[in-house]
């Protein structure tokens, strides 16, 4: 696999902090993967349990290095993980066309690397492609014999990738993202979920350090959609009450279905479905909340 990704220009990053039972599982699975080279990010600790928790991470890189190519990027400030990912990105698309994002409580399934490459160069010229995702809602994730695709545009950003074209755009200032909205002559649909997020004052002035929801907003003011696998690649281990965003919940357990596919068969014809994207609405403004408040 790491020749595949080589071979298109494909880098991985790994946003880590002080989780090392967690980034143990994510290295386990890219071992399995054959994935030998990443670029891991390590923002700064602000207490000591997190200090000791990042050398635990720190110690465990180092010992997987008779398989793992791995650069240790760690921030000299403490920056929370809006300002960490963003410097995480832009240095890395100084190197890199495509890259896949990996934050440590992600957890590929089988062929999540497989559907990433193949949709990442499928789409590549397609600009009304912005975001490729891993992960699939419990209520869309079925068991499948061949991974395929889907398009919706509510962005989910647990195991994702982009292009360095598309994220050239990304503004990290949701307050700035409101005011365009209400000064523009364009009419944007917003789900009613999306919506609410533009009230709240801790994202607007980014006290909540969150970042994906800027992501998301995106692809709904330029008409732009993510491309999904119809079965989930990635369980999100994060609900179990460890994250600084969420509390613990099952609302996005999905089961691993990935045992029961074959193979990958990617389509580049773009098909949007209604009835999809309205139970993606529908689940995200009763569950979401729950991952970042």
């Amino acid at each position: 696999m790491q020749k595949i990704l080589d071979k298109s220009k494909v880098g991985v990053v790994v946003m880590a902090y002080n989780r090392p039972s967690h980034l143990q599982r994510l290295l386990i699975s890219l071992q399995k993967s054959k994935i030998k080279k990443i670029n891991v990010y390590l923002d700064k600790p602000v207490n000591k349990l997190s200090d000791i928790n990042q050398k635990e991470i720190e110690r465990m890189l180092k010992a997987a290095n008779f398989w793992l190519n791995c650069k240790i990027n760690k921030q000299r400030k403490h920056l929370g993980i809006s300002k960490s990912l963003k410097i995480a990105l832009d240095r890395e698309f100084k190197k890199y066309d495509k890259l896949i994002l990996l934050e440590d409580d992600c957890i590929p399934f089988k062929f999540f690397f497989q559907y990433m490459v193949d949709c990442l160069n499928k789409f590549e010229k397609n600009k009304k492609i912005r975001t490729v995702c891993g992960y699939q809602l419990p209520i869309l994730n079925k068991k499948r014999k061949v991974v395929k695709n889907i398009f919706i545009k509510r962005f989910i950003p647990w195991g994702w990738a982009t292009w360095k074209d598309r994220w050239k755009i990304y503004n990290s200032n949701l307050l700035d993202i409101k005011k365009k909205l209400t000064y523009s002559n364009k009419e944007t649909y917003l789900p009613i979920e999306m919506k609410k997020y533009l009230k709240n004052k801790k994202l607007l002035d980014n006290s909540a350090d969150v970042w994906s929801i800027n992501w998301a907003f995106l692809h709904y003011f330029t008409n732009t959609y993510c491309v999904y696998p119809n079965v989930s690649l990635i369980r999100n281990i994060g609900f179990d009450g460890s994250g600084v965003h969420c509390r613990f919940s099952t609302s996005f357990t999905v089961n691993n279905y990935d045992k029961y596919v074959r193979r990958v068969n990617i389509s580049k014809m773009f098909l949007e479905n209604k009835g999809n994207e309205r139970k993606f609405e529908n689940y995200m403004l009763k569950n979401f909340s729950k991952t970042i408040l």
